[in-house]
């Protein structure tokens, strides 16, 4: 998976703008396979921290034994995910959209509080799992860094304009 996540994150990088920013056009970066190893993951961190959780809410996926969420959206959360380990590799700062995305996601559905949860979890190991594979075989030159950087600057300016018309 991380000969192919590389491959394509590498792809990324020649488009004009990550999926984030193009939020009706959606550019696929990942095949199946590496979307669905990294939900694999992101269901297995998951299932660990609510094993641990008394919320009764949280708990309850201990039961489902299903993924919270519908597939097609949890490929598109990997989508939109992969940029932020990018960015995290070339330096740039990534908080503040990850922070934005997460608060507008329950605009594009509603999810309830379990579904969010792992949302996060989605999210957040998309993002490690970028990271770590272009951290030991990719350099951010400061050519890719300033389009990594353009991309991101695209995709705030799309996601603080959304958060504002809440």
């Amino acid at each position: 998976m991380q000969r192919t996540l590389l491959a394509l994150l590498l792809t990324l990088m020649l488009l004009p703008l990550p999926a984030l920013a193009q939020k009706a056009k959606m550019i696929p970066t990942l095949d199946e396979n590496s979307r669905r190893e990294i939900i694999n993951q992101a269901f297995e961190d998951f299932w660990y921290f609510a094993q641990k959780s008394n919320d009764p809410e949280i708990r309850k996926i201990l039961e489902m034994q299903t993924l919270p969420i519908p597939v097609e959206h949890a490929y598109r959360i990997v989508e939109n995910s992969v940029p932020f380990g990018l960015a995290a590799n070339c330096g740039l700062q990534w908080r503040k959209h990850y922070e934005l995305y997460l608060q507008n996601e329950p605009n594009v559905i509603q999810w309830d509080k379990l579904q969010m949860a792992f949302i996060n979890s989605l999210m957040a190991t998309t993002q490690r799992l970028s990271y770590q594979t272009l951290r030991t075989r990719f350099q951010c030159t400061p050519e890719v860094r300033a389009k990594v950087q353009e991309g991101m600057d695209a995709a705030l300016e799309v996601l603080e304009k959304e958060v504002g018309e809440q």
